[in-house]
Protein backbone atom coordinates (compact mmCIF):
# COMPACT_ATOMS: atom_id res chain seq x y z
CA UNK A 1 0.00 0.00 0.00
CA UNK A 2 1.56 3.24 -1.37
CA UNK A 3 1.79 6.00 1.49
CA UNK A 4 -0.43 8.83 0.45
CA UNK A 5 0.92 11.95 -0.78
CA UNK A 6 1.62 15.16 0.85
CA UNK A 7 -1.46 17.72 0.31
CA UNK A 8 1.05 20.20 -1.09
CA UNK A 9 1.44 17.74 -4.06
CA UNK A 10 -2.17 16.96 -4.48
CA UNK A 11 -2.43 21.47 -4.40
CA UNK A 12 -0.22 21.55 -7.41
CA UNK A 13 -2.46 20.06 -9.56
CA UNK A 14 -4.62 22.47 -9.50
CA UNK A 15 -4.76 26.05 -11.09
CA UNK A 16 -2.73 28.79 -9.54
CA UNK A 17 -5.17 30.56 -7.55
CA UNK A 18 -5.49 27.16 -5.47
CA UNK A 19 -2.10 27.40 -4.24
CA UNK A 20 -2.34 27.84 -0.66
CA UNK A 21 -0.52 30.86 1.71
CA UNK A 22 -1.48 28.78 4.44
CA UNK A 23 -2.92 25.57 5.02
CA UNK A 24 -4.35 23.74 8.29
CA UNK A 25 -4.85 20.34 8.79
CA UNK A 26 -8.16 19.56 10.35
CA UNK A 27 -7.60 16.05 10.55
CA UNK A 28 -11.65 14.47 10.59
CA UNK A 29 -12.94 17.38 11.84
CA UNK A 30 -14.67 14.93 14.10
CA UNK A 31 -16.19 11.99 11.76
CA UNK A 32 -15.81 8.72 11.53
CA UNK A 33 -15.71 8.01 7.94
CA UNK A 34 -11.81 8.35 7.78
CA UNK A 35 -11.36 10.95 5.37
CA UNK A 36 -8.63 13.91 6.16
CA UNK A 37 -9.00 17.65 5.84
CA UNK A 38 -7.30 20.54 5.38
CA UNK A 39 -8.28 24.18 5.48
CA UNK A 40 -6.52 25.85 2.59
CA UNK A 41 -5.88 29.84 2.77
CA UNK A 42 -5.57 31.03 -1.54
CA UNK A 43 -5.78 33.16 -3.65
CA UNK A 44 -8.77 32.31 -4.91
CA UNK A 45 -10.42 32.07 -1.46
CA UNK A 46 -10.53 29.86 1.82
CA UNK A 47 -10.85 26.13 0.30
CA UNK A 48 -11.22 22.54 1.88
CA UNK A 49 -9.10 19.64 0.36
CA UNK A 50 -10.66 16.39 1.25
CA UNK A 51 -8.40 13.06 1.39
CA UNK A 52 -10.71 10.21 0.91
CA UNK A 53 -10.38 6.49 2.24
CA UNK A 54 -9.22 4.19 0.10
CA UNK A 55 -12.21 1.61 0.47
CA UNK A 56 -14.74 4.39 -0.48
CA UNK A 57 -16.57 6.04 -2.06
CA UNK A 58 -14.68 4.19 -5.26
CA UNK A 59 -14.02 5.97 -8.26
CA UNK A 60 -17.05 5.96 -10.42
CA UNK A 61 -19.29 6.28 -6.80
CA UNK A 62 -17.04 10.10 -6.21
CA UNK A 63 -17.92 11.18 -10.15
CA UNK A 64 -21.39 10.73 -9.72
CA UNK A 65 -21.28 12.51 -5.82
CA UNK A 66 -19.34 15.22 -7.66
CA UNK A 67 -22.07 15.77 -10.59
CA UNK A 68 -24.60 15.72 -7.93
CA UNK A 69 -23.09 18.61 -6.15
CA UNK A 70 -22.71 20.26 -9.73
CA UNK A 71 -26.21 19.88 -10.45
CA UNK A 72 -27.58 20.76 -7.33
CA UNK A 73 -25.83 23.81 -7.69
CA UNK A 74 -27.07 24.47 -11.45
CA UNK A 75 -30.34 24.15 -10.08
CA UNK A 76 -30.15 26.91 -7.98
CA UNK A 77 -29.05 24.99 -5.00
CA UNK A 78 -25.53 26.70 -4.35
CA UNK A 79 -25.36 25.68 -0.44
CA UNK A 80 -23.17 22.44 -1.17
CA UNK A 81 -19.09 21.85 -1.83
CA UNK A 82 -19.10 21.68 -5.24
CA UNK A 83 -15.70 20.14 -6.58
CA UNK A 84 -13.11 22.65 -8.39
CA UNK A 85 -11.56 21.14 -11.00
CA UNK A 86 -8.00 20.78 -11.59
CA UNK A 87 -5.57 21.92 -14.45
CA UNK A 88 -6.76 18.45 -16.55
CA UNK A 89 -10.28 19.50 -15.91
CA UNK A 90 -11.06 16.69 -13.36
CA UNK A 91 -12.72 16.94 -10.26
CA UNK A 92 -10.68 14.52 -8.40
CA UNK A 93 -7.32 13.83 -8.32
CA UNK A 94 -6.09 10.22 -8.14
CA UNK A 95 -2.82 9.59 -7.00
CA UNK A 96 -0.93 6.42 -5.00
CA UNK A 97 -4.36 4.59 -5.02
CA UNK A 98 -6.13 7.71 -3.16
CA UNK A 99 -8.95 9.90 -4.19
CA UNK A 100 -8.44 14.10 -3.66
CA UNK A 101 -11.20 16.49 -3.74
CA UNK A 102 -11.31 20.56 -3.47
CA UNK A 103 -13.96 22.53 -2.49
CA UNK A 104 -14.80 25.97 -1.88
CA UNK A 105 -15.12 26.48 2.00
CA UNK A 106 -18.66 27.04 3.00
CA UNK A 107 -19.51 29.29 5.78
CA UNK A 108 -21.23 28.74 9.44
CA UNK A 109 -21.00 26.44 12.05
CA UNK A 110 -22.87 23.05 12.92
CA UNK A 111 -24.30 24.67 15.83
CA UNK A 112 -27.48 23.32 16.55
CA UNK A 113 -27.05 21.23 19.87
CA UNK A 114 -25.86 24.17 21.85
CA UNK A 115 -28.28 26.47 20.39
CA UNK A 116 -31.16 24.56 19.15
CA UNK A 117 -33.79 26.83 17.96
CA UNK A 118 -37.53 25.79 16.26
CA UNK A 119 -36.30 28.32 13.34
CA UNK A 120 -33.07 26.80 12.82
CA UNK A 121 -35.17 23.35 12.85
CA UNK A 122 -37.58 24.42 9.79
CA UNK A 123 -34.78 25.75 8.00
CA UNK A 124 -32.72 22.48 7.82
CA UNK A 125 -35.77 20.60 6.89
CA UNK A 126 -37.08 23.52 4.47
CA UNK A 127 -33.27 23.34 3.02
CA UNK A 128 -33.25 19.39 2.51
CA UNK A 129 -36.62 19.71 0.95
CA UNK A 130 -35.15 22.80 -1.42
CA UNK A 131 -32.07 19.98 -2.16
CA UNK A 132 -34.69 17.51 -2.66
CA UNK A 133 -36.38 19.43 -5.23
CA UNK A 134 -33.47 20.40 -7.00
CA UNK A 135 -31.68 17.37 -7.35
CA UNK A 136 -35.10 15.09 -8.29
CA UNK A 137 -34.93 15.51 -12.33
CA UNK A 138 -31.21 16.34 -12.25
CA UNK A 139 -28.81 14.00 -14.72
CA UNK A 140 -27.51 12.48 -11.20
CA UNK A 141 -31.07 10.95 -10.55
CA UNK A 142 -30.23 8.03 -12.55
CA UNK A 143 -28.65 4.72 -11.49
CA UNK A 144 -25.05 5.27 -11.26
CA UNK A 145 -23.91 1.70 -12.16
CA UNK A 146 -25.86 2.12 -16.29
CA UNK A 147 -27.02 5.33 -16.30
CA UNK A 148 -30.49 4.26 -16.47
CA UNK A 149 -33.82 6.23 -15.75
CA UNK A 150 -34.77 5.14 -11.99
CA UNK A 151 -37.99 6.95 -10.96
CA UNK A 152 -40.90 3.95 -8.64
CA UNK A 153 -39.02 1.59 -6.71
CA UNK A 154 -38.99 -0.45 -3.46
CA UNK A 155 -37.12 1.62 -1.55
CA UNK A 156 -33.46 0.31 -0.71
CA UNK A 157 -33.24 1.85 2.57
CA UNK A 158 -35.93 -0.69 3.94
CA UNK A 159 -34.17 -3.54 1.60
CA UNK A 160 -30.90 -2.32 3.47
CA UNK A 161 -32.64 -2.43 7.06
CA UNK A 162 -34.22 -5.32 6.55
CA UNK A 163 -31.36 -7.42 5.74
CA UNK A 164 -29.70 -6.36 8.60
CA UNK A 165 -32.16 -7.01 11.04
CA UNK A 166 -32.16 -10.41 9.27
CA UNK A 167 -28.56 -10.50 9.51
CA UNK A 168 -29.05 -10.19 13.40
CA UNK A 169 -31.30 -13.24 13.57
CA UNK A 170 -29.36 -15.32 11.77
CA UNK A 171 -26.07 -15.28 14.22
CA UNK A 172 -24.96 -11.93 14.98
CA UNK A 173 -27.34 -11.06 17.31
CA UNK A 174 -25.77 -13.88 19.75
CA UNK A 175 -22.13 -13.62 18.45
CA UNK A 176 -22.52 -9.28 20.04
CA UNK A 177 -24.23 -10.29 23.11
CA UNK A 178 -21.00 -12.97 23.76
CA UNK A 179 -18.60 -10.46 22.67
CA UNK A 180 -20.19 -7.55 24.98
CA UNK A 181 -20.10 -9.59 27.76
CA UNK A 182 -16.83 -11.01 27.54
CA UNK A 183 -14.96 -10.65 31.27
CA UNK A 184 -12.55 -7.32 29.96
CA UNK A 185 -12.16 -4.59 31.55
CA UNK A 186 -11.40 -2.11 28.87
CA UNK A 187 -13.45 0.34 28.71
CA UNK A 188 -16.59 -0.56 31.00
CA UNK A 189 -19.24 2.11 30.46
CA UNK A 190 -19.10 1.07 26.68
CA UNK A 191 -19.72 -2.11 27.42
CA UNK A 192 -22.61 -1.27 29.86
CA UNK A 193 -24.23 0.76 27.21
CA UNK A 194 -24.06 -2.27 24.79
CA UNK A 195 -25.54 -5.02 27.39
CA UNK A 196 -28.42 -2.21 27.52
CA UNK A 197 -28.87 -1.51 24.25
CA UNK A 198 -28.41 -5.33 22.91
CA UNK A 199 -31.71 -5.81 25.62
CA UNK A 200 -33.78 -3.46 23.89
CA UNK A 201 -33.01 -4.67 20.32
CA UNK A 202 -34.03 -8.06 21.23
CA UNK A 203 -37.41 -6.29 22.61
CA UNK A 204 -37.71 -4.38 20.17
CA UNK A 205 -36.41 -5.51 16.79
CA UNK A 206 -39.29 -7.93 15.58
CA UNK A 207 -41.81 -4.95 16.02
CA UNK A 208 -38.99 -2.04 13.62
CA UNK A 209 -38.94 -5.47 11.34
CA UNK A 210 -42.61 -6.11 10.72
CA UNK A 211 -43.12 -1.82 10.36
CA UNK A 212 -40.91 -1.97 7.61
CA UNK A 213 -41.82 -5.37 5.83
CA UNK A 214 -45.61 -3.60 5.95
CA UNK A 215 -43.67 -0.94 3.72
CA UNK A 216 -40.95 -3.20 1.92
CA UNK A 217 -43.60 -3.77 -1.27
CA UNK A 218 -44.55 -0.36 -2.00
CA UNK A 219 -43.22 2.05 -4.51
CA UNK A 220 -41.43 5.32 -3.58
CA UNK A 221 -39.82 7.87 -5.98
CA UNK A 222 -36.44 7.40 -5.92
CA UNK A 223 -34.00 10.40 -6.24
CA UNK A 224 -30.60 11.26 -5.25
CA UNK A 225 -30.18 11.35 -1.18
CA UNK A 226 -27.08 12.15 1.31
CA UNK A 227 -28.29 9.33 3.27
CA UNK A 228 -26.05 10.96 6.03
CA UNK A 229 -27.85 13.80 7.27
CA UNK A 230 -27.89 15.00 10.40
CA UNK A 231 -26.81 18.01 13.04
CA UNK A 232 -23.03 17.96 12.53
CA UNK A 233 -23.70 18.11 8.52
CA UNK A 234 -25.79 21.08 8.31
CA UNK A 235 -24.45 24.66 8.73
CA UNK A 236 -25.70 27.53 10.04
CA UNK A 237 -25.16 31.59 10.22
CA UNK A 238 -27.77 32.41 12.67
CA UNK A 239 -31.06 30.80 12.13
CA UNK A 240 -30.61 30.58 8.32
CA UNK A 241 -28.90 27.41 7.14
CA UNK A 242 -25.32 28.12 4.61
CA UNK A 243 -24.31 24.78 3.83
CA UNK A 244 -24.77 21.32 3.72
CA UNK A 245 -21.78 18.87 3.71
CA UNK A 246 -20.42 15.14 3.54
CA UNK A 247 -21.99 13.38 0.46
CA UNK A 248 -19.72 10.37 0.87
CA UNK A 249 -22.79 8.41 1.51
CA UNK A 250 -25.48 9.78 -1.01
CA UNK A 251 -26.93 7.11 -3.04
CA UNK A 252 -30.47 6.76 -4.86
CA UNK A 253 -33.28 6.51 -2.04
CA UNK A 254 -36.16 7.95 -1.12
CA UNK A 255 -36.65 11.39 0.53
CA UNK A 256 -37.53 9.73 3.81
CA UNK A 257 -34.50 8.47 4.52
CA UNK A 258 -32.84 11.75 4.89
CA UNK A 259 -35.98 13.28 6.90
CA UNK A 260 -35.05 9.62 9.50
CA UNK A 261 -32.02 10.78 9.55
CA UNK A 262 -32.28 14.77 9.93
CA UNK A 263 -34.97 14.90 12.06
CA UNK A 264 -33.92 11.98 14.19
CA UNK A 265 -30.81 14.00 14.83
CA UNK A 266 -32.62 17.79 15.60
CA UNK A 267 -35.89 16.33 17.03
CA UNK A 268 -34.65 13.52 18.96
CA UNK A 269 -37.99 12.25 21.05
CA UNK A 270 -39.54 15.81 20.54
CA UNK A 271 -42.71 14.63 18.82
CA UNK A 272 -43.82 18.86 18.53
CA UNK A 273 -40.35 19.40 16.95
CA UNK A 274 -40.64 16.49 14.56
CA UNK A 275 -44.40 18.14 13.42
CA UNK A 276 -42.68 21.20 13.17
CA UNK A 277 -39.94 20.18 11.04
CA UNK A 278 -42.50 18.04 8.87
CA UNK A 279 -44.61 21.16 8.50
CA UNK A 280 -41.37 23.22 7.34
CA UNK A 281 -40.49 20.00 4.76
CA UNK A 282 -43.55 19.97 3.61
CA UNK A 283 -44.01 23.40 2.16
CA UNK A 284 -41.33 22.81 -0.25
CA UNK A 285 -41.97 18.95 -1.11
CA UNK A 286 -45.52 17.19 -0.04
CA UNK A 287 -45.24 13.84 1.18
CA UNK A 288 -47.43 11.00 0.69
CA UNK A 289 -49.06 8.51 3.10
CA UNK A 290 -46.86 6.02 2.21
CA UNK A 291 -43.67 8.16 2.76
CA UNK A 292 -44.73 9.52 6.19
CA UNK A 293 -45.25 6.14 7.24
CA UNK A 294 -41.62 4.98 6.22
CA UNK A 295 -40.21 7.69 7.83
CA UNK A 296 -41.30 6.61 11.21
CA UNK A 297 -40.24 3.55 10.31
CA UNK A 298 -37.10 4.14 9.42
CA UNK A 299 -36.11 6.20 12.86
CA UNK A 300 -37.12 3.11 14.56
CA UNK A 301 -34.74 1.05 12.57
CA UNK A 302 -32.15 4.15 12.73
CA UNK A 303 -32.19 3.98 16.92
CA UNK A 304 -31.32 0.50 17.39
CA UNK A 305 -29.39 -0.49 14.09
CA UNK A 306 -26.91 2.32 14.55
CA UNK A 307 -25.82 1.26 18.11
CA UNK A 308 -25.83 -2.25 16.49
CA UNK A 309 -23.04 -1.42 13.72
CA UNK A 310 -20.93 0.42 16.80
CA UNK A 311 -20.96 -2.28 18.69
CA UNK A 312 -19.90 -4.18 15.96
CA UNK A 313 -16.68 -2.32 14.80
CA UNK A 314 -15.96 -2.11 18.36
CA UNK A 315 -16.21 -5.59 20.24
CA UNK A 316 -16.74 -7.92 17.46
CA UNK A 317 -14.16 -6.50 14.66
CA UNK A 318 -12.11 -4.76 17.33
CA UNK A 319 -11.63 -1.32 15.44
CA UNK A 320 -9.73 1.49 16.97
CA UNK A 321 -11.01 4.93 17.16
CA UNK A 322 -8.54 7.35 18.34
CA UNK A 323 -11.30 10.06 19.82
CA UNK A 324 -12.82 8.05 22.47
CA UNK A 325 -14.75 10.56 23.79
CA UNK A 326 -16.50 11.33 20.74
CA UNK A 327 -17.79 7.72 20.22
CA UNK A 328 -19.21 8.25 23.57
CA UNK A 329 -21.03 11.24 22.64
CA UNK A 330 -22.36 8.99 19.61
CA UNK A 331 -23.59 6.27 22.19
CA UNK A 332 -24.88 8.89 24.30
CA UNK A 333 -26.88 9.96 21.30
CA UNK A 334 -28.08 6.80 20.92
CA UNK A 335 -28.93 5.91 24.15
CA UNK A 336 -31.31 9.43 24.15
CA UNK A 337 -33.07 7.95 21.63
CA UNK A 338 -33.81 4.72 23.70
CA UNK A 339 -37.44 6.45 24.82
CA UNK A 340 -38.91 6.51 21.78
CA UNK A 341 -38.84 3.02 20.84
CA UNK A 342 -41.80 2.71 23.23
CA UNK A 343 -43.88 4.69 21.60
CA UNK A 344 -46.18 3.53 18.43
CA UNK A 345 -45.87 5.94 15.64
Amino acid sequence: MHAPPDPLVILSHYPADCRPIAIEPLMNAGGFSGALLWRVTAPRGTLVLRRWPQAHPDRQRLQWIHGLLDDAQRQGFSRVPVPLVDRAQQTIVERDEWRWELAHWLPGVADYPSDPQPEKLAAAARALAQFHQATQDCSSARDARDGSPVTHAAAPAVRQRLTAFQTLARGQMSALIAAVHQPQADWPELRTFGQQHLERVVTHADFAARQLQSLADRPFGLQPCIRDIWHEHVLFEGPCVSGLIDFGSARMDTVTTDLARLLGSFAGNDAVAWSHGLAAYQMVRPLSADERALIAALDRANILLSGIHWLQWIFVERRLFGDTAAVMQRFAAIAARWPSLEKIK
